[in-house]
């Protein structure tokens, strides 16, 4: 192991930091990844978690609000939390926008004071999809979005599944049809897609499928390996974890804070934790860690596709990848299942780097 110091703010790139306040939601998506978590924890704020939010959120490329449920149910700690933030972050509130309309309002309201003060980027990331969509009012999405963009200070993003892909398209446009002017659609990429007026350009992104009953699915079109050539060409690299829009050596690392108390890598929630209330924890020492640490460190730093390539159980991955269609979760399956033989190919190679062979 080179034991020479690492210039870690160089050495990897921005981290993305993923805060999921709350556990607590009522629409239940069908595909939802925590639909069977779902209840009514929240994150404990204190000055500890207070301290470790700043400290994670300085020099981020994003901070993300969400949860395993809809964060909009705990809109003072949302707030709370976005006061942690660093002076001038780029910050996404991922929310169904399902609650009660003074909520909602109140609450733009509020985030459109919060940009103001702190100087923060905030963009609302509003789910769409036909789980929602049963549970939406009609013209629900364009009330959103007019409310949203009238703020002045808040941008608007929608998202959704690569599977609903039709129903999303339909539904938009006929929400949108009455706005002054022609409404266009592009689709813009593999996983990318705009709704656009003369005064408004709403962008959609589209992701796999992550989750359906008990069992990883295919994603009606979407599949993984459609949707890693999708995340490739969006971030010009090839992928492995971390954040892909990060231009350094090593991604930066992928945060998150769970409402639990449970801070992790995203992806590799199995292979280690640490805890909010731990005062020693900051960006530096969950650098250290990856850089550190052979298998973590080889799944930042060498393409997902040529770990697979490089393993003795190539076959059985397979498997795993054509029912899988969400990279994460398939790492997080691969990893359980064969870690052991990565962390081999990951002290194997670090035996050897620095080695360049005789002129």
């Amino acid at each position: 192991m080179n034991n020479k110091p690492i210039k870690y703010q160089s050495y990897f790139g921005k981290p993305l930091v993923y805060i999921d306040i709350t556990n607590e939601c009522s629409i239940g998506c069908e595909f939802c990844m925590y639909r069977d978590k779902h209840g009514s924890s929240n994150l404990v704020m204190n000055a500890v978690t207070r301290a470790l939010i700043g400290n994670l959120s300085s020099g981020a490329m994003l901070v993300c609000i969400s949860g395993e449920g809809e964060p909009l149910n705990a809109p003072s700690l949302c707030l709370d939390v976005l006061e942690s933030i660093s002076r001038g972050t780029a910050v996404e509130f991922i929310s169904s926008g399902i609650v009660s309309w003074s909520r909602f309002d109140r609450f733009i309201e509020i985030l459109d004071e919060k940009a103001a003060l702190q100087d923060l980027i905030i963009t609302l990331r509003i789910s769409v999809d036909k789980w929602h969509f049963a549970k939406a009012r009609d013209g629900l999405y364009r009330r959103i979005a007019e409310r949203v963009l009238s703020s002045g200070r808040i941008r608007l993003r929608f998202r959704s599944v690569l599977s609903d892909y039709a129903t999303v398209k339909k539904r938009l446009i006929n929400e949108f049809s009455s706005c002054p002017g022609r409404i266009h659609w592009r689709w813009c990429s593999q996983i990318e897609a705009s709704i656009a007026s003369e005064e408004f350009v709403i962008p959609i992104d589209f992701k796999s499928l992550a989750y359906s009953g008990n069992s990883l699915v295919r994603a009606g079109g979407g599949d993984l390996i459609n949707y890693l050539s999708g995340l490739e060409m969006r971030y010009g690299r090839r992928f492995t974890l971390g954040n892909l829009s990060s231009v350094s050596k090593l991604p930066g690392p992928d945060i998150v804070i769970k409402h639990d108390g449970v801070v992790s890598l995203y992806g590799l929630e199995s292979v280690l934790r640490w805890r909010v209330d731990d005062v020693t924890l900051d960006l530096e020492m969950i650098q250290v860690t990856i850089s550190n640490t052979p298998l973590i460190h080889l799944l930042y730093s060498m393409p997902l596709m040529d770990v697979i390539e490089s393993v003795d159980s190539t076959e059985r991955i397979w498997e795993i990848l054509l029912q899988s269609n969400n990279p994460y979760w398939a790492v997080r399956e691969i990893v359980s299942l064969f870690g052991d033989e990565i962390a081999e190919l990951a002290a194997d190679r670090r035996a050897f780097s620095g080695y360049e062979g005789r002129s």
